[in-house]
């Protein structure tokens, strides 16, 4: 698969077969998410009026959840968020069902 590349004026992401890569997060260097790493992906409404913007939010499998900069959808029916964020879903599903191993829980069962 070719990279796929959104920006915005909050960062940008790259997705590939390998993972996500999120640059402009929190203004460091970066952050580089694996696909195993990412544990659920749902759209989620920007601020208080939620009817005027959506991002996509990540839930990692350590239990943060990472705001993804693009693409974000300034209008809440921008068909640009819509076409990169259900290629972004596809991907994701698509490694989702050719991974051939559960994520491991950090936290062994005799500890819990």
């Amino acid at each position: 698969m070719n990279p796929l590349e959104y920006r915005s004026r909050h960062g940008r992401v790259t997705v590939d077969d390998t993972g996500i890569e999120v640059i402009g997060y929190g203004g460091g260097d970066g952050l580089f998410l694996p696909w195993h790493s990412i544990g659920h992906m749902y759209l989620s409404g920007l601020g208080r009026r939620t009817q005027r913007a959506r991002i996509i939010r990540l839930r990692i499998t350590d239990g943060r959840t990472v705001p993804l900069p693009a693409p974000v959808a300034g209008r809440w029916r921008s068909r640009a968020f819509n076409r990169a964020s259900d290629e972004i879903f596809r991907v994701w599903r698509q490694y989702a069902r050719i991974r051939l191993e559960p994520p491991q829980d950090e936290i062994p069962r005799g500890l819990r």
